[in-house]
């Protein structure tokens, strides 16, 4: 800005000197500002260039062919492998890499850096440009500098800026210009002369390098999948004016590249990167040791992927690439086309720009060696290429490497990845797994290799199991490991051995496959429990050490016990005599029986023999009867064989239940009166004895039977006693007594009852006042006995006092001339338990009315409801009446009515009194149910249940509580 301000006020000096010299004359000296001379000032002069852009200098050609046998750096690809590369990226023609679009000119005083002029030219249209430069001053040289495709500089005030002055870059992801275009840069040094220049030629120089990169992938036993291919460490600016060095806050890229299979040719332009050339203790003396130690940053190709070399599968296998113009130099020049050719036939692993990222372990296959002779194991051995190892071979093993066989107890040598076939020349003459580990070193790390023989096995079949009689076979089987020796033998008692069709029992070596034992029976077995012995199997290292247990095995020989198989007989009740029945049993075994539970069995036939049949035999025995109600078992036991242990056999003998039945007829009770008759009828299993253990009682009487109430013995048909009441039973509930028959074991019960007697005593009237009689009713069981006492009470007497049944009772008394009497008297059954006894209340009126209106201890009001109320108003009415000084009255009773409509003349003597009605009065007593109630007709005396709905005529009563409102009205 101070610059752009100084050249604004040269041309104000410059406009006011011009207006001086045009009254003056011209300028005598030069207008100097700053020491520089304005260009203002200055002539302009026509200047004409010609730019040339110079060829990519070559600075590297490099071709690598890597094979496991080590690395080889030539100037050419392999004879035949360019033909594989079935990849090649395109690239910016050559026309386009000289190709300027756009162009900036500046030209500075050779001598002071200033800027003297410029110009951008948006467009070109061909590589010759003209301008207007300003003139030399006194033959002062000038410097012209031309950036091309670099866009508008703009205004750079000194010649050191323009050349520091940092150019971005923009490339796509692939590494190519992003505007397809190249920048450039190049300066012409001269005098600018008045009469101008022409035809001058400058060399323009691109900012840019360019990087072929070419791969292919071939060779026998060797594959490479490329997964990525990159250009990493790739500048994103430049300078005017090439760098000796990195540029100082420099931001760097990747590059992608083509990954294929088949190898690819892929074309990077980029800034250039002077990351220097290694002179320190990181200075290499060969290509393969190229690695980038030494420097920071610096360009390099990145081949990964995945190598498979002696069928060992390398994984993020990396090949860095260092592009430079010799072993230690790194730098990459601008305007320098870097190519290099790489084929890949196998990993050499002395190279240091080779690394592998994930070396595979020794791969030995899964599981273990078979144990039997012959049984093969496989090892790859992932060493690197190159690599040299070796073991020592065991006595029981063999090896084979790429086709060649190494016999056992040898050293075995080989070099780089091989798979390895072990062999076992023998069988493990063990159960236990035998093993040898041997120590492998790859790639500089020692490895262990073991190999497992699995132990050999001896399978011995299933347990024999024999028949319990003699001559019966049985068969397992044992199966060796294939190649070891074998032998059976058995042991155990005399009472078995080899079939006649057993095979041979031992052999020099087992084919592996299974060998059959068959054995058979020589006797049958005596006892009940199975009798054992065993075959004993021995292979390997247990048939040449009896001490080694690991393959030995036993095989039990079982021949199944003896049995003796019982039958069951079903017996009726009754006593039985010689009842058949029958036991099996294993043949050839002597045999012998026996009652062992049931005193009620007896043996009639052979108790014993000397050889069972395997058929059935019979038994013979007799039975008595069945006492009991439940079903009863009887044991005979028939043992064979040993009398020891031998096998028993139960012939069961089930007898049926004894019956006893006992009934009577009437099943309900008798009636209450002497002489009632009822059966008694029993019946049980023939021959049992019976008894009556609790009997008849006195009131009942046996009048004929033929069963006896002594016992006797059932005939199995109906025994019958005939029974009567001896007496009326007295009491007013029923009598009963239980009476139990015995039979062998069996008891019945049987109950039998007499009603309660009936005795009830009513309808006793009320004795007048003048003197009179009142009757009552007694209602008892024919024949039953009574009294009635005292005699007198309260001037009251009663006839008859005593008696038998129905009967009446007369109540008397002279005149009464004071108040109401009352006689009390019992009536009592004779005989009863508990006593039996009915009160009685006999009432006599009272000598004289003592108040006009009151009847005994009620009081009646002398005037009725209104109207004819229904039940539930006349209640009401009464309950709410407050009349002659009182408000407890009431409806009467239905029996208050009578009474009442019986001493009509009385009441309505009483002054004031309101006469009754020829209808029916509502009374307080409920009816039948609850929404009825009772009324009673003033004249007939006559009472009807009605409903509460009914109307009726009311009169309220009173209670008279105090005598002293006796006189009250």
């Amino acid at each position: 800005m101070k610059q752009m301000r100084g050249i604004r006020y040269k041309r104000w000096i410059c406009m006011s000197a011009w207006l001086f010299l045009l009254f003056v004359g011209s300028c005598t000296q030069a207008d100097v500002e700053n020491g520089d001379i304005s260009p203002h000032i200055l002539k302009d002069v026509d200047a004409g260039f010609h730019l040339n852009v110079l060829a990519s200098r070559a600075p590297v050609t490099r071709s690598i062919t890597f094979t496991p046998e080590g690395t080889v750096d030539t100037d050419s690809l392999a004879v035949g492998d360019r033909e594989r590369i079935g990849t090649r990226a395109p690239s910016v023609d050559e026309v386009q890499e000289s190709k300027i679009a756009g162009l900036w000119v500046g030209q500075y005083d050779a001598l002071t850096g200033t800027l003297l002029f410029n110009k951008y030219f948006a467009s070109l249209t061909d590589n010759t440009v003209n301008i207007k430069l300003k003139q030399s001053r006194e033959g002062a040289q000038s410097h012209v500098w031309f950036i091309a495709n670099a866009g508008d500089l703009g205004e750079i005030g000194n010649e050191k800026k323009l050349k520091e002055h940092v150019l971005s870059y923009a490339s796509t992801e692939n590494g190519w210009p992003e505007n397809n275009l190249c920048g450039m840069t190049g300066m012409w040094e001269g005098v600018v002369q008045e009469e101008g220049e022409k035809n001058i030629t400058v060399e323009l120089t691109r900012l840019l390098a360019k990087i072929s990169f070419t791969y292919a992938i071939g060779g026998n036993g060797f594959s490479f999948t490329p997964t990525s291919v990159s250009l990493k460490s790739v500048p994103q600016k430049s300078q005017v004016d090439a760098p000796e060095s990195q540029l100082a806050d420099m931001t760097y890229t990747s590059y992608a590249g083509t990954a294929d299979k088949n190898g690819a040719t892929m074309y990077w332009y980029l800034p250039e990167n002077m990351a220097g050339t290694v002179k320190t203790e990181y200075a290499v003396d060969l290509e393969k040791k190229k690695t980038g130690k030494g420097v920071t940053h610096a360009t390099f190709i990145e081949l990964t992927g995945t190598a498979v070399q002696g069928e060992v599968t390398y994984e993020n296998v990396t090949f860095c690439f260092y592009p430079g113009s010799d072993k230690n130099n790194y730098d990459i020049v601008r305007n320098s086309h870097y190519t290099m050719n790489v084929t890949l036939v196998g990993i050499d692993v002395s190279d240091e720009r080779i690394t592998v990222g994930k070396i595979p372990p020794i791969e030995v296959t899964e599981g273990n060696m078979p144990a039997e002779k012959g049984g093969t194991k496989e090892v790859q051995i992932t060493a690197r290429p190159g690599q040299a190892w070796s073991f020592d071979l065991e006595e029981w093993l063999s090896a084979v490497i790429e086709g060649k066989e190494a016999g056992t107890g040898v050293t075995v040598s080989h070099q780089g990845p091989a798979k390895v076939s072990f062999q076992a020349v023998s069988s493990n003459p063990k159960a236990e797994e035998r093993s040898v580990s041997f120590s492998v070193n790859v790639n500089n790390d020692p490895q262990t290799i073991t190999i497992t023989q699995e132990g050999s096995t001896l399978t011995k079949g299933n347990d024999i199991s024999l028949d319990a009689a003699s001559g019966s076979e049985g068969s397992s089987t044992c199966k060796v490991t294939k190649g070891l020796q074998w032998q059976v033998v058995m042991s155990g008692e005399d009472w078995w051995g080899w079939s006649d069709s057993n095979p041979v029992s031992s052999g020099d070596e087992s084919d592996g496959g299974e060998s059959p034992l068959k054995v058979k029976s020589l006797s049958s077995n005596p006892l009940a429990q199975e009798r054992m012995g065993k075959i004993t199997v021995a292979a390997g290292a247990s048939f040449s050490d009896p001490t080694y247990p690991g393959l030995k095995g036993e095989i039990i020989v079982k021949q199944a016990g003896s049995t003796v198989e019982g039958s069951t007989v079903e017996l009726e009740p009754v006593a039985a005599s010689n009842q058949s029945s029958s036991f099996t049993a294993t043949p050839g075994l002597a045999w012998a029986a026996k009652v062992t539970q049931g005193d009620w069995l007896t043996l009639t036939g052979s108790t014993w023999g000397s050889t069972t049949t395997g058929s059935a035999q019979d038994i013979t025995f007799d039975a008595k009867v069945n006492p009991t109600a439940s079903l009863r078992s009887g044991e005979i036991t028939v043992r064979a064989g040993n009398e020891t242990g031998g096998p028993t056999g139960v012939i069961t003998v089930n007898q049926k239940a004894s019956s006893l039945t006992a009934s009577i007829n009437p099943v309900t009770a008798l009636a209450a009166i002497a002489g009632a008759e009822g059966t008694y009828t029993m019946n049980g299993t023939s021959g049992l004895l019976y008894s009556f253990t609790a009997g008849f009682p006195s009131w009942l009487t046996v009048i004929n039977n033929t069963a006896s109430t002594e016992g006797g013995t059932t005939n199995g048909f109906d025994q019958q006693l005939t029974y009567q009441t001896a007496s009326v039973n007295p009491n007013g509930t029923e009598r009963s007594v239980t009476v139990t028959i015995k039979a062998g074991n069996i008891s019945k019960d049987v109950t039998i009852k007499q009603t309660a007697s009936e005795f009830t005593v009513k309808g006793v009237g009320i004795i007048p006042a003048e003197g009179g009689s009142a009757t009552g009713s007694i209602t008892a069981t024919d024949g039953l006995e009574w009294t009635v006492y005292p005699e007198t009470s309260n001037n009251i007497t009663v006839k008859p006092t005593n008696g038998r049944g129905q009967a009446t009772l007369e109540f008397t008394a002279s005149a009464n001339t004071g108040e109401e009497r009352i006689g009390a008297f019992k009536v009592k059954v004779t005989g009863a338990s508990p006593i039996r006894e009915i009160n009685i209340s006999v009432t006599q009126e009272a000598g004289e009315i003592l108040v006009p209106a009151v009847l005994g201890k009620l009081q009646v009001c002398k005037t009725e409801a209104p109207g004819y109320p229904a039940w539930e108003e006349g209640n009401e009415y009464c309950n709410e009446l407050q009349k002659e000084g009182y408000d407890d009255w009431r409806l009467p009773t239905k029996n208050e009515l009578l009474t009442i409509f019986s001493n009509k003349q009385a009441l309505l003597a009483v002054e004031g009194f309101i006469g009754f009605q020829s209808t029916s009065y509502s009374s307080s007593t409920e009816g039948s149910n609850k929404d009825y109630h009772w009324r009673v007709h003033s004249v007939t005396s006559r009472g009807d249940e009605v409903s509460l709905m009914q109307a009726s005529v009311v009169r309220c009563v009173r209670d008279i509580i105090v005598p002293s409102q006796l006189n009250e009205w």
